[in-house]
């Protein structure tokens, strides 16, 4: 018999209920939508290693003076940078005679819920990409201007986007609600402060009409909650440890916090979700595809007993130019 099978011992006794089978079943609705501001999905991919191109900001106009010779004139550079689509597959196997013996649910119907699964593929890149740690990925790809994610330089080692520090802030930890409210004050101005390739600043100031999403762990849920959904936030000022309005909520600034135990540190993340560019991307080059093994369609299952179905997608993952995220690291 070749590979792992599922266990069904505990499931073939006759009478057995299946009311508790829904434990081991995640539920992955939602993904998507918890991902949408910070990465662009599927983008579609045509060849195994995909090139993608860029231009760089175009010019500004300048003051001419009528009757001078030449109108000002000035070009612009361009990038560009490959993704690779990788092949993610999983198969799950069992005894025809379990199956047939199975007195919980439908056993082929279980295994083919490892579909579901691969909707959480993207998330689970996704805080790859975010902790610079790669598992599902050979490696974590750079920027389209030569650096990391999140970095305090550009690939020529100039200040990334014109600004000291880049996209990576010190934080000032998370002991309190305060401290994280002053560190995401600062992460939105150093933002602000962006410039593109032509020194202008990047974003128009728009607080009233700017949104943005915060991921962060969810060790620190009730921290980050009191900053930012707290009507009221504990004061020391003058020793009277009198409330004082929340300053994020008082700023018409909205902010969707995205708690997750794939953050294990107090590292957080800041996206400007109103962009319509992404600072991520996966990219699409086959859809996910179905196989299964049974007597009726396969020799290897009439002759040893052993089913399958088994899931392949073909998809690639790369980092656009990250004008909208700031981690803010500590």
């Amino acid at each position: 018999m070749a590979g792992p099978i599922i266990l069904s011992g505990s499931t073939l006794a006759a009478g057995i209920r299946d009311d508790f089978d829904i434990t081991y079943r995640p539920t992955f609705d939602g993904v998507i939508d918890s991902l949408k501001d910070a990465m662009q999905i599927d983008v579609p991919q045509t060849v195994r290693t995909q090139p993608f191109g860029m231009h760089e900001t175009m010019p500004y106009p300048e003051l001419w003076n009528e009757g001078e010779e030449g109108i000002p004139t000035e070009g612009t550079g361009s990038k560009s940078f490959n993704v690779t689509a990788y092949t993610y597959a999983k198969r799950v196997q069992w005894l025809k005679k379990d199956r047939e013996d199975n007195q919980v649910g439908d056993l082929r119907g279980k295994a083919q819920a490892l579909g579901q699964h691969f909707a959480s593929l993207d998330s689970r890149i996704f805080f790859e990409l975010l902790t610079n740690s790669a598992s599902l990925l050979p490696a974590i790809p750079n920027a389209p201007d030569g650096a990391a994610l999140y970095s305090t330089t550009d690939g020529a080692s100039a200040a990334r986007f014109g600004v000291s520090s880049g996209n990576l802030l010190t934080g000032t930890g998370v002991a309190s609600s305060a401290t994280i409210e002053t560190d995401f004050f600062t992460a939105i101005e150093q933002m602000g402060q962006f410039q593109d390739t032509k020194g202008q600043p990047y974003w128009n100031p728009a607080v009233d009409q700017e949104r943005y999403v915060v991921y962060f762990g969810i060790g620190n849920l009730q921290k980050f909650t009191q900053a930012f959904k707290g009507v009221l936030i504990h004061s020391v000022q003058a020793t009277t440890g009198a409330g004082v309005s929340n300053v994020v909520l008082a700023s018409g600034v909205q902010v969707t916090l995205r708690p997750t135990s794939r953050i294990t540190d107090n590292d957080w993340f800041v996206f400007r979700a109103d962009s319509a560019l992404k600072p991520t991307f996966s990219t699409l080059r086959i859809p996910l595809t179905a196989a299964e093994a049974t007597e009726g369609n396969s020799d290897a299952a009439r002759n040893t007993g052993v089913e399958y179905v088994q899931w392949r997608v073909r998809k690639g993952y790369g980092v656009n130019v990250p004008f909208g995220t700031v981690k803010v690291n500590n």
